[in-house]
């Protein structure tokens, strides 16, 4: 373990991640380092730490040991062309011989460069060249942190890190243990918080339908060997090639998955992600903030950021462009995209095969031909080294919201505390314009809750729904009143109508769905939180126009102004504010022992939607998938604001307690930036009672400050 402590300041620590590399593989891109080196400044982190596939030892095992075989053979037929020269006596015959022994010499030279440039020494001096100087926002440069992975790096990839440690040029890179390692965050307050990082250490169960799976297998595995006494606050897991984090609580310990940073190839488990992360922990909150950044957009178009030299013919650059937007292409097929001949196409781009240096290219790499598949493309290696991402184009739109689920209000388990005061704090921290709500805002009565005594004293179902009206709408106005205060101090309002305009700026959206538990009473034909959000309406319509009372202002239709921004879909699918699609449901089904798996068959059940909501399971999780319709995807299943109840514990189930906030950056519709975090009551532990069952419920609503 390093001695350096790498803490960005004395509260809060933030941590470039990234994953496989893979250099040595086709996969491998220089652009997508550089890419990383500026998000990580721009992001102002501490260090960064690569987690695992700093070389693709896989491929390079593979590509030497077919490197070899071809020496081998080389040697064969020059050996053999040798004996065939001393025993010709025809000077034509024999000056063939040793034109052909001179060809095979030079093939010789270059497959044995070829094998010299796969060994570490020559793979440590090429990466050190590759490895961007990672800085902090100000310039300053931050320490990388190394660990390899003895299931993607294996010796060679291990070897060549610890050749690359050592070269004097690179003396902020350290080394750290493969397979896994600890850094720690803070070591000199009460609560000293480690961070371990794991990389894959086997290959044998890397296959699986679910995100989670390998990282929840890595992360037992670990948990079944360690014999060290340190605790370990939060982990992350490399590798993987997938975005998940999950809060500690139902999971022992928080942890993240981290994308990969490669162009994928081939994909040994549900890989789907390439980026890079940014985790911001907090010395005196368990749970981290994750800043994901998807470039996988930018490498599925990656052809498209390739130059044109100038000056070519129209016909050049018709096949260039079936190029870019087809990748790699056979004669026949360039000649049907283009209108040209065969002999055209041919002729066309022979002359613009890749001969020369293309180190002196800037943007045009030159294009290879493959004469035995009759395929063209453009010449690989100058991608690999020389091609260079730019961010998508246009407005940057920011979508902030507060995510909660499963209130159960009425139960003596719920945090009601902690939903009023932590909600809107969080809400007007984060900058946050809508509250959503996954369902089950009220405990309900049937399976005799009311009778088991997990009910507060005269919470029937009407007041259950009272109460949780009482207490979304609460957190409503608290925020809405802090940002009209501030607006109105900032502004000097003209008339109704730009009073009307403040209003509806500051007053925050309230999207939900019904859960399972709002449901029960539906078998009585009554629909479920007609009450709830009736309540809602008629508290926040007296509330605002109280406040704008007391600032001597008023406009008329408040209620139809607030019944605008209270609003439920049959379907689940709203719109955020900056018009993109989020489906938000509450499936009546039982979790599952897979961290993953009901977050992703939410993704495919609203296919349609980038951002999706989930709740029920009392587990919290964020999953990230990437396809090539909607691009970068985000679901955020969110846990609940009890601490548990009988039925869980009878189940030994333990819960993830609080709520989600998240913001979805995007450009064009489509995602580039994540910013998630989960948020719980620390102070109380898992499975503690919260509310005094005898205390009747006009006392309890007043010793939660519900008595407005």
């Amino acid at each position: 373990m390093p001695n350096d402590n790498p803490r960005l300041n004395d509260k809060t620590v933030r941590i470039g991640l990234m994953s496989r590399i893979d250099f040595g593989s086709d996969g491998f891109r220089q652009g997508l380092l550089e890419l990383a080196a500026e998000t990580f400044k721009a992001e102002d982190v501490a260090f960064v730490v690569l987690a695992g596939g700093l070389v693709s030892g896989r491929v390079v095992a593979e590509k030497t040991s077919a490197l070899k075989k071809r020496l081998k053979e080389i040697q064969r037929q020059i050996k053999a062309k040798d004996k065939e020269l001393q025993y010709e006596d025809d000077a034509k015959k024999a000056k063939a011989i040793e034109t052909a022994i001179s060809k095979l010499a030079r093939e010789r030279s270059k497959v044995e460069d070829a094998i010299d440039a796969l060994t570490p020494e020559r793979m440590a001096k090429a990466l050190a060249d590759c490895l961007p100087r990672f800085t902090d926002a100000r310039g300053k440069q931050v320490k990388l942190y190394v660990i390899p992975s003895p299931a993607y790096d294996k010796a060679v990839g291990e070897d060549t890190a610890r050749r690359l440690a050592d070269l004097e040029d690179r003396d902020e890179l350290r080394l750290l243990k493969s397979g896994g390692d600890r850094l720690p965050l803070w070591e000199d307050t009460p609560r000293m918080r480690n961070l371990e990082v794991l990389t894959l250490d086997k290959q044998t169960w890397l296959r699986g339908d679910y995100h989670s799976t390998p990282v929840q297998r890595r992360i037992k595995d670990k948990r079944r060997q360690t014999s060290s006494s340190e605790q370990v606050d939060l982990q992350v897991v490399g590798g993987v090639g997938v975005s998940i984090l999950k809060p500690e609580g139902n999971w022992p310990i928080g942890f993240v998955a981290v994308p990969a940073l490669h162009r994928l190839e081939e994909t040994g488990v549900a890989e789907s992600q390439v980026g890079v992360h940014v985790l911001e922990v907090e010395c005196e909150r368990r749970n981290a903030t994750l800043r994901s950044h998807s470039f996988k957009d930018l490498i599925s178009r990656e052809r498209s950021f390739i130059g044109t030299p100038s000056g070519l013919s129209p016909a050049r650059l018709k096949c260039i462009d079936v190029l870019k937007k087809h990748g790699r292409c056979s004669t026949g097929r360039i000649a049907e995209r283009t209108g040209l001949s065969k002999d055209t196409v041919h002729k066309t781009l022979k002359d613009l095969l890749a001969t020369r240096d293309h180190k002196r290219y800037k943007t045009w790499p030159g294009l290879v031909y493959d004469a035995l598949a009759d395929r063209w493309d453009f010449e690989l290696s100058w991608v690999q080294r020389f091609l260079r991402y730019r961010l998508p184009e246009g407005e940057r739109k920011v979508d902030t919201f507060v995510a909660i689920c499963c209130m159960h209000a009425g139960s003596l388990d719920t945090d009601y505390a902690h939903f009023l005061e932590a909600v809107p704090k969080v809400m007007l921290e984060q900058g946050a314009t809508m509250l959503v709500s996954a369902g089950d805002h009220v405990e309900g009565t049937s399976h005799d809750l009311l009778m088991k005594g997990e009910i507060v004293a005269g919470a029937d179902n009407t007041e259950q729904e009272e109460l949780a009206a009482d207490m979304i709408s609460t957190v409503l106005f608290e925020v809405f009143k802090a940002r009209f205060d501030a607006a109105l101090k900032a502004s000097s309002p003209n008339g109704h109508e730009d009073v009307a305009a403040l209003v509806r700026s500051t007053l925050p959206k309230f999207r939900y769905v019904p859960g399972n538990h709002c449901g029960w009473i539906s078998r009585s034909g009554v629909r479920p939180l007609a009450t709830m959000v009736s309540r809602i309406w008629t508290n926040l319509t007296r509330w605002l126009d109280a406040h704008l009372a007391s600032k001597k202002l008023g406009i008329p239709g408040s209620l139809d102004l607030v019944k605008d921004h209270i609003e439920t879909v049959g379907d689940g699918r709203f719109l955020l504010p900056s018009g993109m699609p989020m489906g938000m449901t509450h499936p009546h089904m039982g979790g599952s022992e897979t961290i993953s798996s009901s977050a992703q068959k939410a993704l495919n059940l609203y296919r349609d939607c980038p951002v999706v909501i989930i709740g029920n399971f009392h587990t919290g999780v964020l999953v990230e998938e990437w396809e090539a319709k909607l691009g970068q995807r985000a679901c955020i299943q969110v846990g609940t604001m009890k601490h548990g109840s009988p039925f869980e514990h009878s189940k030994l189930k333990t819960v993830d307690q609080g709520f989600a906030a998240a913001k979805i950056v995007s450009v064009n519709g489509r995602i580039i930036c994540t910013v998630t975090t989960f948020y719980s009551n620390d102070k109380v532990q898992p499975g503690s009672r919260r509310v005094d069952r005898s205390k009747p419920l006009a006392d309890f609503r007043k010793s939660i400050g519900l008595n407005r």
